[in-house]
């Protein structure tokens, strides 16, 4: 009889790390089509502040302020400040927010994806009229 010990040092099957690198890549590509990193941002209730080319608001990573500059799709943000640099896409940036692991990270975005006002002409996320 298999003891726990031997479970738990059972190597995975063949291919398993791919198939779950691969369910993985599927799951955050659709959260990244369906909420930009401004819309996060805007959830999480930064300061966001619109630029010319994008949004500004403050580093989740370093908290420094006004440093992460958000471009102009909202699909990716970079850190300016010095030393700090982190970057990436909306699974990044609650990421970096909150703490959360990868899986749980996109579990909370997931959630937010269901739960979020859409406008009624386009279903666009945090349109007209939604809180």
């Amino acid at each position: 009889m298999a003891t726990p010990r031997d479970l738990m040092n059972r190597p995975a099957p063949p291919g398993a790390h791919a198939r779950a690198r691969e369910q993985a890549r599927t799951r955050a590509e659709a959260i990244k089509q369906a909420l930009t990193v401004a819309d996060l941002a805007d959830l999480r209730e930064a300061d966001l502040c619109p630029e010319t080319q994008g949004w500004s608001c403050d580093c989740p990573t370093c908290h420094g302020a006004g440093t992460v500059k958000i471009s102009a799709a909202g699909k990716g943000w970079l850190c300016s400040a010095e030393g700090c640099g982190a970057c990436g896409d909306v699974v990044a940036f609650e990421m970096a927010a909150s703490g959360k692991s990868f899986a749980a990270a996109c579990e909370s975005l997931e959630g937010l994806i269901a739960k979020a006002p859409r406008d009624a002409a386009t279903g666009d996320l945090f349109k007209a009229g939604a809180s």
